[in-house]
């Protein structure tokens, strides 16, 4: 996966790698996931650069568990048992890939150089402007 063309070949790749998770985002989640990536590092499509591409895919994967993890803290307040520890995963799994983003960006400045170029209070407010129920949750679960 040397490039992706577009929005949709995106959308491909992420339900691929997500696998049956991908099914309980609608196309309109993923897509939100991947404008907020791309907001993030301060790129667009099509991209054909090797690292830029691996770093989108990867940064809209974790856009897209941030997405399945607002909505597991919505149902954690039913089901405490069983989704208990699916939202413990979806937090570690977000952890992890932030710190491997942050290793990456220290590893190699230049390719994430148009980061700098961004307002982080606008980054701010257009990855919370998805949230479906506009509750807040910490990370228990808890409104």
């Amino acid at each position: 996966m040397n490039s992706i063309n577009s929005v949709e070949n995106l959308i491909e790749i992420l339900s691929f790698k997500m696998g049956t998770n991908a099914d309980n985002l609608t196309e309109e989640g993923f897509r939100v996931a991947i404008d907020s990536a791309l907001l993030e590092l301060g790129w667009v499509l099509p991209c054909t650069h090797p690292k830029q591409v691996l770093w989108i895919i990867n940064r809209s994967l974790r856009y897209s568990i941030e997405i399945l993890l607002i909505e597991s803290a919505h149902k954690f307040r039913y089901d405490k048992i069983f989704l208990q520890n699916r939202f413990s995963h979806y937090q570690a799994l977000i952890e992890k890939m932030d710190s491997d983003f942050e290793k990456a960006i220290e590893d190699n400045p230049s390719l994430f150089s148009s980061m700098n170029q961004i307002d982080p209070e606008y980054i701010v407010n257009a990855m919370t402007s998805y949230i479906p129920n506009l509750r807040d949750y910490d990370e228990y679960g808890r409104e």
